[in-house]
């Protein structure tokens, strides 16, 4: 498509060229005007231009119709609204408006198509609809960058699920500290209550912090906390490995079916197996039976090899985000998530899960409970996934058997594990 008219007075610089290649380089397309703005609108930060521009982009389109953005129209989706129009639909002020135009050409947009005397109009074609000539300003950039964009729209996506997925890993890193620090603080070890004040100075920082190798920096100082406060607990463990440990642990632990019935309530906010150690009060006994039963769970893991990319099979519906990073099990929660958001389960529960039966463990339950359920064998999800936590608290869930069974009966389930 060619840009008629001359520039005029209209300074011709590097970012007009620009814009005139973009417009001169488009030949019409399938795509509704409507498609096409939503494209530009979702690159805004990238691209660099205000909300004031956005609001004017928005008001250029109006001017615009489907049979401009075709093949073969002879203009192209020119528009030719005056000053006063746009000042009037965007209630900017005019000089807003003219600084708006010109950032919009500078990011490559819209390019101008300007007239012998500088002024906009255009004229139709009555019967048919095409533009027969025009003067005012091309949005053909947009719809020559459509690809361009969408690219890039999605590589911001993947990045802001990276940083999602980046953060869930840091948080869930740092309720482990947590739990393993807070019970040895209580009877006054001061190694763990300096990887304690070291975790909540690291947690603040990641308020704040929105750059991608600065979270991945944070997760892997977390990461040594937890190694390093894992290798201390286990030590002291051995040291409570003692008859009166062991009967505490009995009175504490929920009753199982064996002899009678534990009583929850729907506001229940504490892990299964759990009294009062790990919120601050209680002697952390519990808080070390119920480590060394999550422990058991992670070794069963590690025992059968079950792996990031074997979760992933067992998702019913990945996104897109999750095809492309089956390996990563930060990635693999971040779907378990979207399961536990879409199931309306309490997120008391899901945090719970995760502190009971570890990052990996929750994720395997709720995957092979959301198959289970998908097939009909789970009338109940909410209840089966409590079933499960309080199976991984008292030390009896084992995972490995079921996670394989589930990869063998995916092969010919009605539920498909994904295209």
């Amino acid at each position: 498509m060619s840009v008629h008219g001359k520039t005029g007075t209209r300074r011709y610089d590097e970012t007009m060229a620009r814009a005139r290649l973009y417009a001169e380089a488009f030949e019409g397309t399938g795509l509704k005007p409507g498609k096409i703005l939503a494209n530009c609108k979702r690159v805004r930060s990238a691209l660099g231009y205000s909300l004031s521009a956005e609001k004017v982009l928005d008001t250029l389109f109006r001017f615009t119709r489907p049979i401009d953005w075709e093949e073969g129209s002879p203009i192209g989706p020119v528009v030719w609204p005056s000053n006063d129009e746009l000042i009037e639909q965007t209630h900017l002020q005019k000089r807003t408006v003219q600084a708006c135009l010109r950032q919009l050409i500078r990011v490559g947009l819209i390019c101008p198509v300007d007239s012998a005397n500088g002024k906009r109009y255009g004229t139709r074609d009555r019967t048919s609809g095409h533009i027969l000539r025009a003067y005012g300003f091309s949005l053909a950039p947009c719809g020559t960058r459509y690809v361009e964009f969408a690219e890039l729209i999605e590589e911001m996506d993947a990045r802001k699920a990276e940083r999602r997925a980046l953060r869930s890993a840091f948080g869930s890193l740092c309720r482990d500290v947590r739990m393993i620090c807070t019970a040895e603080v209580e009877v006054g070890a001061a190694q763990f209550r300096d990887w304690l004040e070291e975790t909540e100075r690291l947690a603040e920082r990641a308020r704040r912090t929105r750059t991608l190798d600065a979270l991945k920096d944070l997760v892997a100082r977390v990461t040594t906390i937890v190694a390093q406060a894992r290798a201390a607990f286990d030590q002291q463990a051995d040291l409570d490995c003692r008859p009166k440990t062991a009967e505490r642990n009995e009175e504490t632990t929920p009753l199982g079916e064996s002899n009678g019935t534990h009583i929850t309530t729907t506001t229940q906010t504490q892990p299964y197996g759990v009294t009062v150690g790990l919120f601050g009060r209680g002697s952390g006994r519990t808080d070390r039976t119920l480590l060394r039963h999550r422990d058991m769970l992670e070794g069963e893991i590690d025992d059968h090899k079950i792996t990031a990319a074997m979760a992933f099979e067992l998702l019913v519906e990945p996104s897109l985000w999750a095809r492309e990073r089956p390996d990563h099990w930060a990635v693999i929660e971040g779907e378990v998530e979207a399961i536990v958001a879409k199931r309306s389960l309490p997120h008391s529960l899901w945090s719970d899960l995760r502190e009971v039966a570890g990052r990996r463990g929750a994720v395997l339950s709720i995957l092979i409970a959301e198959r289970r359920a998908l097939r009909g064998d789970v009338q109940n999800f909410g209840g089966y996934v409590r079933s499960m936590m309080r199976r991984a608290a008292e030390g009896q869930l084992r995972l490995g058997g079921s996670v394989y069974g589930e990869l063998d009966r995916a092969k010919s389930d009605r539920v498909p594990v994904h295209a």
